[in-house]
C-alpha cells in the first residue's frame, strides 16, 4: 500500500473540531482526517498545518489501512 502525495495548492485556512481537522485551500477545496481515529498524529497535523497558513502545500493521503479517497481525506500535510 503506502501513500498517495498530492499538490494542494495554497492552504487557506484549518479548522478542527470534535471529529476531523479540515484544511481549505484558496480554490474551495476541502481535506479531513479524523481526529478520533488518529487524535494524537491529527492534532500534530493541526499544529503543523495553522503554520502553513498562506503557503502551497502538497498533502498525503494514506492507503494503508485501506483504499481513502485522496479527494476526500489527507494524512500529513507539507510546505511545497
Amino acid at each position: 500500500m503506502g501513500y498517495v502525495r498530492n499538490d494542494f495548492g495554497t492552504l487557506s485556512n484549518v479548522k478542527k473540531d470534535y471529529s476531523f481537522v479540515k484544511i481549505t485551500n484558496t480554490n474551495g477545496e476541502v481535506r479531513k482526517m479524523s481526529l478520533k481515529k488518529y487524535k494524537d498524529s491529527a492534532e500534530e497535523v493541526y499544529s503543523k498545518a495553522q503554520n502553513l497558513i498562506g503557503k502551497e502545500v502538497s498533502i498525503l493521503t494514506s492507503q494503508n489501512t485501506s483504499d481513502w479517497s485522496s479527494s476526500e481525506w489527507f494524512s500529513d500535510i507539507f510546505e511545497k
